[in-house]
């Protein structure tokens, strides 16, 4: 399986604790230029790999750069790349940079997923978290989307903030689950170096509050009837991200844009120029690594599974007929579990 993703380095405003190549200083020179740029990646790219069955716009915030280039790019895409009729077309939205008639102009052009960065519905943390939206505007952008015809919407939820509590962490998921998004990935704040909250020495919420928090979270999500099919992501009955599953099952990939990566080939490469081959050895750890990720984890030999009997025998995987995944609890220390096997 091969996708395409478009990275649009753009904000209204950069997030304290993002670390994603963005920018919110820009003017439309700018913006034309990265559009321009973005077709001759993509033309390039249709060499390479002709075939896209799943297309993604990231950032940044891609409704920045305006409907008629954003439309003109997947326009564009479809000009150039076989895309089936059934391909996958998300694009991340922000709730205040959208609205019913930019959305259904959307929808038209051929988006037909959204990935709609919520984050929370309390605003104290909105605020904290320094987006430009509220919980109305959140609401409002989520029910215009359904309006427009989007029937495919996940929504990000971002838990362990400061000052946040069990309370709020419960409050936010209810609300959340009131819309009845298709899709929810569910992201712990994390203070990543080159970030302001870094910069600032922001305090996050202590570990054994945060594994509270992802437990509770795990259980309500659960009881709503979402499936719980990867580390950080949740979904209804087949709405699975078919684009982030091709990475997890190491599927091939190109970027296009400022801020992109690309696997095709056996290479690894990106918008800088760097390019690294990706050895027999590499793709094997890389295999486990992603796979693992998923809740119907891997293919394992007995030898494999040995490495991690204490994970096993203390309920964090499980090991049955020849196939190796990792419980609920599992995914929460699954770094320390696959750092086991690889060793």
């Amino acid at each position: 399986m091969s996708s395409i993703y478009v990275h649009i380095p753009f904000c209204v405003n950069k997030c304290p604790y993002c670390a994603f190549v963005s920018s919110d200083s820009f003017d439309d020179d700018e913006l034309d230029f990265e559009y321009q740029r973005v077709k001759t990646d993509m033309l390039y790219a249709s060499h390479l790999r002709p075939v896209a069955e799943t297309v993604y716009f990231g950032g940044g915030t891609p409704p920045v750069i305006g409907i008629s280039r954003l439309t003109g790019l997947i326009q564009y895409a479809k000009e150039i790349f076989q895309i089936p009729e059934n391909a996958e077309i998300t694009c991340e939205v922000n709730p205040k940079t959208v609205n019913y008639e930019f959305l259904k102009q959307m929808k038209e052009a051929g988006f037909n997923r959204l990935s709609m960065g919520v984050q929370s519905l309390n605003d104290e943390s909105l605020r904290i978290l320094g987006r430009i939206h509220d919980a109305e505007d959140a609401v409002k952008a989520f029910k215009e989307a359904r309006k427009a015809g989007f029937d495919n919407i996940s929504c990000d939820l971002m838990f362990a903030l400061p000052n946040q509590t069990l309370e709020m962490v419960e409050a936010d998921v209810r609300k959340m689950l009131e819309l009845q998004p298709d899709h929810i990935s569910l992201y712990p704040l994390s203070i990543e170096h080159g970030t302001f909250f870094y910069a600032a020495n922001v305090q996050k919420a202590d570990e054994n509050t945060e594994y509270a928090m992802y437990k509770l979270i795990c259980h309500m999500l659960k009881e709503a009837g979402y499936i719980h099919y990867e580390v950080s992501n949740y979904c209804l009955p087949g709405k699975e991200s078919r684009h982030n599953i091709n990475y997890w099952k190491g599927g091939e990939y190109i970027g296009c844009g400022h801020g992109s990566h690309s696997y095709a080939a056996g290479y690894r490469f990106n918008y800088t120029g760097y390019m690294e081959q990706i050895t027999e050895k590499d793709a094997v750890e890389e295999k486990i690594m992603l796979g693992l990720r998923l809740a119907e984890g891997i293919e394992a030999d007995e030898e494999t599974a040995k490495k991690i009997k204490k994970y096993i025998d203390a309920g964090y995987a499980e090991y049955t007929d020849g196939r190796l995944k990792l419980t609920e609890d599992g995914f929460w220390i699954s770094n320390a579990i696959i750092g086991d096997i690889l060793v």
